[in-house]
């Protein structure tokens, strides 16, 4: 699966200016804006990943906050346990975090208590 995130209104952008020389043959970009240029290309990926058979997965974000940054991780979040509990995988054991609460942490305070 291919994740694309796509922000709809960025705070700041640029245009792309032409070349003198145009050694890299990119002048017919010359005033279109880079989030432009970004979205053509990744409608393009996403074709060739669809006609190719590659699931893929569009998440349009409506602008750069640190809520909906938030909003973003707190939805990986839910679907990874989701998608452990659909697997038959309890997300929340974790046998190493338990491992070095046990080993370290109580180490840690038994120490502590020693002194």
């Amino acid at each position: 699966m291919r994740l694309f995130l796509l922000w709809k209104s960025l705070e700041e952008t640029f245009t792309l200016k032409s070349a003198e020389n145009d050694i890299d043959c990119l002048n017919y970009l010359s005033g279109k804006t880079m989030d432009y240029v970004n979205k053509c290309a990744m409608k393009g990926t996403i074709a060739a990943h669809v006609d190719g058979n590659v699931p893929t997965l569009l998440i349009e974000i409506p602008e750069q906050t640190e809520y909906h940054l938030g909003e973003l991780f707190y939805f990986f979040e839910f679907a990874v346990g989701v998608s452990g509990y659909m697997l038959g995988i309890n997300p929340f054991d974790q046998p190493g975090v338990e491992f070095y609460k046990g080993k370290y942490v109580l180490d840690s305070l038994a120490s502590r208590v020693q002194k």
